[in-house]
């Protein structure tokens, strides 16, 4: 499940459902009321449900939807049966049984004709949805491509589905200006090889769309597909690991587990595949580990610091504060100061600059060391004039 939302709407409902019971005996207007406030309970969960789309499996939306549309016409039936049977102490079961089959039927089907509907401008409109529907792209291309029929004379029944299948292919095509290759890849003669050019066509297009938003905020739903699809679809374990080292904290527990697992199954990689690619890639992946490391210790020290200046401007500073903090301080930099001059040279030779530009405005701005400063940029400028880094993300 992407997000607990509903799950928390859900936890505040039957919180508060029992004390609501209590009521209920004392006259027909409190549980008149009562159904009423569980039929809006179920018009706010189906606004969360096609805004959010809580599950990843778009079978299992389906199945969610199914069991929205039940509960909701099984309230609206209530809450219409029960003024009906105003004679009676109890709503009239076969009053309540006729409207809630008119009513369930016609809330499935308007539900999925909106989720439908949500599904093409997915595919279609990807810029005006928001990430928790974006990370369906892929998903949902797929989820339309089920309905191809499997001959020539099943093409010519009418099929809603293929219909918007074919629709979605011509009019999303020129995402990521790829319309020419995709009129190529229409004109393979075997349906197999097609669909399976169809198939990475967009896919590359999911990627290329995540990445885009990824730019334009911040969406640890978007880190988790991209870093799972890269390794899953692509085998591009180290631009995965790459995205997941730029989150640095995660608000959500789902989300942690998710980059947990993400990150076991690169490892997991590492361990049991010992050929000549990997031993790069796990080079790689040390490399980057020893940068974040040397990061997350600068940014330690840097908050340090503010806090004992803060602490020091005050009008009675707590000198006892004051002295931990410095030390503290001192033992971040000699940790920085040992890595630095450990790792430094690693980094030259696998043409990773990025950390001495890092050491070079670390060095001459917080330590106000000119000497260390201008020896890791001349490092840079060096390596930079000569030749960029053959890895993706470190050109």
């Amino acid at each position: 499940m992407k997000t607990k939302a509903i799950d928390f709407l859900d936890f505040a409902y039957r919180t508060l459902a029992p004390f609501t019971w209590i009521f209920q005996d004392y006259s027909d207007v409190y549980s008149s009321v009562l159904l009423f406030i569980s039929f809006i309970y179920c018009l706010i969960r189906n606004v969360m449900f096609f805004r959010l789309l809580p599950f990843y499996k778009i079978r299992v939306l389906k199945w969610e939807l199914i069991w929205q549309a039940l509960m909701t016409s099984f309230t609206l039936s209530a809450l219409i049966a029960k003024p009906i049977s105003l004679e009676r102490s109890y709503i009239e079961l076969r009053v309540f049984v006729l409207i809630w089959a008119i009513s369930g039927f016609s809330f499935l089907k308007l539900y999925s004709q909106i989720l439908n509907n949500l599904f093409l401008k997915i595919l279609v409109l990807p810029e005006k949805v928001n990430p928790y529907q974006l990370i369906h792209y892929y998903a949902v291309y797929q989820y339309f491509a089920r309905f191809i029929p499997a001959s020539k004379a099943q093409r010519y029944r009418m099929n809603e589905k293929y219909l918007h299948y074919s629709s979605v292919i011509w009019n999303t095509g020129d995402v990521g200006s790829s319309k020419s290759n995709l009129a190529e890849i229409m004109d393979i003669p075997d349906e197999e090889e097609r669909a399976k050019k169809l198939d990475n066509h967009f896919l590359k297009i999911s990627l290329q769309l995540w990445e885009e938003r990824l730019h334009k905020e911040h969406s640890g739903l978007l880190k988790v597909m991209l870093a799972y699809y890269y390794t899953t679809k692509r085998n591009q374990y180290l631009l995965a690991n790459h995205i997941l080292e730029k989150n640095t904290t995660v608000s959500r527990f789902t989300l942690e587990t998710s980059f947990s697992l993400i990150r076991l199954r690169i490892y997991n990689k590492l361990k049991h595949d010992r050929s000549e690619g990997e031993e790069d890639l796990r080079k790689c992946l040390q490399i980057q580990h020893n940068y974040r490391g040397t990061k997350l210790d600068i940014i330690k020290t840097l908050e340090t610091e503010i806090k004992f200046w803060n602490v020091f401007q005050t009008h009675s500073p707590d000198f006892i504060t004051l002295l931990k903090q410095a030390e503290q301080v001192e033992k971040l930099d000699q940790s920085i100061t040992q890595k630095t001059n450990h790792h430094h040279q690693t980094f030259l030779e696998a043409g990773f600059t990025l950390p001495l530009l890092v050491y070079s405005l670390y060095f001459s701005f917080v330590k106000h060391d000119i000497t260390q400063g201008q020896r890791y940029i001349r490092l840079y400028c060096n390596k930079v004039s000569q030749k960029k880094c053959s890895c993706c993300f470190w050109k």
